[in-house]
């Protein structure tokens, strides 16, 4: 996902009819954001007007990186500019869904984010190819929780079904959802459609309680 490619989506990319269709929408913000000048909030409400008639306000949006390592108080600093910039643009920074990354889990800045009235994406892939396998330090996330990605990143970075994770991947899944406030979206971030399928036992049984079928 890169902003020149993103921004020069036309109505082919983009067609009328897709608002027909019995579906929520959100965007999910590019990666290669520049963070310094206001640039990158620029770009996302430019994103958010081209998908308005979506009837989309919400945004998943990665935290800010940088060729080396940002520290607290930089990446701080940055989330608090573009929550200011959202919000004097007459946007809800609580719409925004701030996603742990395995360069950035998110879990030293949850004051930062709660200061901004940001939401969270959790993405379990992101928590296990971090090497993090329990909960623990996520739990003040999860109450912020708007949306978690269910899959199973490998080291490559590919996103694959829920059918790939080992036990203790499992457990951490199983503990997501069950973490998370009600109204999250559960959204399988799989790439194809097979994978979605295998995983959807696995989601049931997480919220269910029961084994999976």
């Amino acid at each position: 996902m890169k902003s020149r490619s993103s921004l020069a989506y036309s109505g082919k990319d983009l067609p009328l009819d897709l608002a027909e269709l019995p579906l929520s929408w959100h965007a999910h913000l590019p990666l290669d954001l520049v963070w310094d000048g206001g640039a990158a909030v620029e770009t996302c409400l430019a994103l958010m007007e081209k998908i308005a008639f979506l009837g989309a306000e919400r945004a998943v949006l990665h935290p800010p990186a940088a060729p080396a390592p940002l520290s607290a108080k930089d990446t701080e600093k940055r989330l608090t500019a573009f929550a200011t910039a959202w919000k004097g643009a007459g946007r809800d920074p609580g719409h925004i869904l701030l996603e742990n990354t395995v360069e950035q889990d998110l879990t030293g800045l949850a004051p930062c984010i709660e200061s901004c009235g940001f939401q969270v994406c959790l993405d379990l892939g992101h928590m296990l190819a971090g090497g993090r396998k329990t909960l623990t330090e996520f739990l003040p996330l999860a109450a912020r929780a708007g949306m978690v990605h269910l899959n199973s990143t490998a080291p490559s970075g590919r996103h694959g079904p829920l059918t790939d994770l080992d036990g203790p991947g499992r457990e951490l899944g199983r503990a997501l959802t069950r973490a998370v406030p009600r109204s999250a979206v559960l959204m399988l971030e799989c790439f194809a459609w097979a994978e979605i399928e295998a995983s959807l036992p696995l989601v049931r049984e997480w919220l269910s309680g029961g084994a999976a079928e």
